[in-house]
């Protein structure tokens, strides 16, 4: 692990384990703490120190860009993000256009991940197409996914980044704040972020705008990502800013890691997750929505670890035509 890596390291500073293993322990490159992201790498992590012998610990890093990067460079061995950003990475495409991660492979499908666009409760503005005018994030240096995502979710209406009134902001957590700070009119995060709490909690209230959810909206989705789908979320009691059920954007959450981690140490990455499914729920409810028997979904455009292959084949879950 590099220098620059060791000095990001916070997360689970958990007890050393024997062996090997021990010496080296392997990183999680996650966002920010704070973010939902943050939350399940650390859990994650803790699952596998305590299932696979294995000293796991989180960097967390300014955005997804460069967590997928320093898993590509061998500076950190897994990463929890979106297939979205995967596969252009992978590629060398869009925002990675000139920096290809082409060792870049899937240990394990973790859950989809629901996510929506939000104004205040009092602002009045109940459906996406009156956001036109107003003020939103733009920019996204550090997180140029999340443009990606805010344009896929005003395509379903025929609205873009362009047909709003730009407030620029680097991450995700900086538009949060330019939010609560009424700078902007609305923001995007996870359903289930914690941050959304915060927010909810800050403003009085908050309120989750609904897409459509039929042909041309999949189609508009699709066309910016083929990646990408609209899925329903219903009211819980862990969610705020719905009344009712309401159609956002999902994409597939996975962990990626590289061709340079040992086929031993994906293994038994993926075995610990596997197995550790109760524990990972304890440590982060969203775990609930994580399926073991899911965990080998198979994606167009980016390959399995042979390490993960390994595992899924021996545990009965990969499918019989790969």
């Amino acid at each position: 692990m590099t220098r620059f890596l060791r000095l990001l390291v916070v997360g689970a500073a958990f007890a050393a384990c024997g062996g090997a293993a021990a010496e080296q322990p392997i990183a999680f490159a996650s966002l920010p703490q704070g973010t939902v992201n943050f939350f399940q790498s650390t859990a994650i992590a803790k699952v596998v120190q305590e299932r696979a012998s294995m000293r796991a610990r989180v960097a967390p890093m300014r955005g997804t860009s460069l967590a997928i990067a320093a898993v590509g460079a061998g500076e950190a061995e897994f990463q929890l993000g979106s297939v979205v950003e995967a596969v252009e990475a992978l590629r060398g495409q869009h925002s990675f256009a000139g920096r290809a991660q082409p060792k870049l492979r899937v240990a394990f499908n973790n859950r989809p991940l629901a996510l929506g666009i939000f104004v205040r409760k009092d602002s009045g503005i109940t459906r996406l197409q009156q956001l036109k005018g107003k003020r939103m994030p733009t920019g996204w240096k550090a997180n140029p996914n999340s443009a990606v995502i805010l344009e896929a979710m005003l395509k379903t209406v025929g609205l873009g980044l362009a047909d709003m009134q730009p407030v620029p902001v680097p991450e995700i957590l900086r538009a949060a704040a330019d939010f609560a700070e009424g700078k902007s009119d609305a923001t995007y995060l996870a359903m289930d972020a914690p941050k959304v709490v915060e927010l909810n909690a800050a403003v009085g209230g908050i309120r989750f705008l609904s897409l459509p959810n039929d042909a041309p909206a999949l189609a508009a989705v699709r066309s910016v990502r083929p990646e990408l789908f609209i899925t329903t979320v219903k009211p819980s009691p862990r969610l705020v800013g719905l009344e009712d059920a309401i159609n956002v954007l999902a994409f597939d959450l996975v962990v990626t890691t590289s061709t340079h981690v040992p086929d031993a140490v994906v293994y038994n990455i993926v075995k610990a997750a596997h197995e550790g499914r109760e524990n990972l729920i304890k440590a982060h409810p969203s775990f609930n929505e994580f399926h073991p028997e899911k965990m080998a979904k198979q994606f167009a455009s980016i390959e399995y670890h042979p390490g993960a292959i390994k595992f899924y084949k021996e545990a009965g879950i990969w499918p019989a035509k790969n």
